[in-house]
Formats: C-alpha cells, structure tokens, sequence
C-alpha cells in the first residue's frame, strides 16, 4: 500500500515525465526496503523453522504476540517504517 501511495503521488508531482516520478519513487523508498531485507535475514526461523524446537520457538513466540507489551518489545521498531511519504501537488 505505501509502495502505491508513494508511486501515485509521485507521478501526480511530474505530470508526463514517468522517468522523473521512478526516479523519485526509487529514491524514496530505497532505504525503507533495504531496511525491511536487512530484517528479514535474522527472521528465517520464523519462515521455515529446521526442526522441531525451531517450530516450537515460532509457535510460543507466535503466541506472546497476542499479548501487546511483549509484542512490542519483540518487535522493536522492526514494523515502523520510515517511507517519508509525500504530500500530493496542490495539497
């Protein structure tokens, strides 16, 4: 959805220059995906655990979820993006 939004308002900002609003996108955005593949190298427990007491792990930690102080310290700020997104021409 960010990904959308931000392309969108970018080719609402360079009206008949594709090129430019790529560029732009491409820039924005950049960091936050590189962050989010950064992240998901310590994650591959989580997508494919490689044994039983992997699965065991995920699942209890899956759980602990539910329960909103322990997520956010699990998580971090792993989930907060910082996309930067832009205002739309005119606005």
């Amino acid at each position: 959805m960010v990904e959308a939004y931000v392309l969108a308002a970018e080719l609402a900002a360079t009206p008949g220059d594709h090129r430019r609003a790529f560029d732009a996108y491409e820039r924005r955005l950049t960091p936050m995906i590189a962050s989010k593949q950064d992240a998901a190298h310590g994650l591959g427990i989580v997508f494919a655990p490689a044994n039983r007491r992997d699965l065991l792990l995920r699942s209890v930690g899956m759980k602990l979820m539910n329960i909103r102080p322990l997520a956010g310290l699990m998580l971090g700020r792993s989930l907060r993006d910082q996309a930067g997104l832009p205002t739309w021409p005119g606005r």
